[in-house]
């Protein structure tokens, strides 16, 4: 069987799990191509806009579900709830729940075991796959079919719904003792303007707690916090 015998084969797989058969297989096939395999072979089209449109879409959909879901929480609470059904760990296991990892078209440069991707960079990689797998559904398809997988296959099925807010967690517990508030730092940011990840410091004076990576400010600082929770003690005895 040649390569595109494979990936066609490949593309009516996860068209299974996606409970949908493309009209536009190309749009599948484009959603599942990183830009370094577009280096690799000569390709001009990555799968960064439709990541785009599958951001806004995916956003839009967990809104309108949450909306209706808790009719008596206030707009801070629907945005927390929100904010953390988006982020990249909640895109990361859509992406593992579809098995997009044997489905997505890198380069050899990220998959030979001399140069592998790092584990922050593969989930990042993958967590932006299932945004434009979710843009090309929704070019495809339209809206119901993601709703279907977003909400009633994803969301719906998860047993909780539980806000945590580890920065606000952080302060108490440093405020307790030293009656001062951590800091957060940009140790890095990478990728497109409209899809940047950042790689956030928690500190306190002048120690590092914790670093946390995630798809905004707000959901890096997040993580940042909660491992610093974890350290908090231990380092600022020393």
């Amino acid at each position: 069987m040649n390569d595109g015998a494979v990936i066609e084969d490949r593309l009516k797989q996860l068209e299974q799990s996606l409970s949908w058969t493309f009209k536009n297989s190309r749009l599948l096939k484009l959603a599942l191509t990183h830009s370094s395999y577009c280096s690799n072979n000569i390709i001009e089209t990555c799968n960064e806009r439709l990541e785009f449109l599958g951001d806004s879409v995916f956003n839009m959909l967990t809104a309108e579900y949450l909306y209706g879901k808790f009719p008596d929480s206030d707009e801070g609470r629907l945005s927390k709830l929100k904010s953390m059904l988006v982020a990249k760990k909640s895109l990361l296991e859509l992406a593992e729940y579809l098995d997009l990892d044997s489905y997505i078209l890198v380069g050899s440069k990220d998959t030979s075991p001399e140069k592998s991707l790092m584990a922050r960079e593969r989930d990042n990689i993958l967590a932006n796959c299932a945004e434009a797998v979710i843009g090309a559904l929704y070019l495809d398809a339209g809206l119901e079919p993601c709703r279907d997988l977003i909400i009633k296959r994803w969301i719906s099925k998860k047993k909780r719904l539980v806000i945590r807010d580890y920065k606000s967690r952080l302060q108490e517990v440093i405020q307790k003792t030293y009656k001062k508030i951590p800091e957060y730092k940009v140790r890095q940011c990478w990728g497109p303007e409209h899809s940047k990840t950042f790689e956030i410091e928690a500190r306190f004076e002048g120690k590092i707690l914790g670093r946390g990576i995630g798809k905004n400010k707000k959901e890096a600082e997040q993580v940042a916090a909660k491992e610093a929770l974890r350290n908090v003690r231990a380092i600022l005895k020393k």
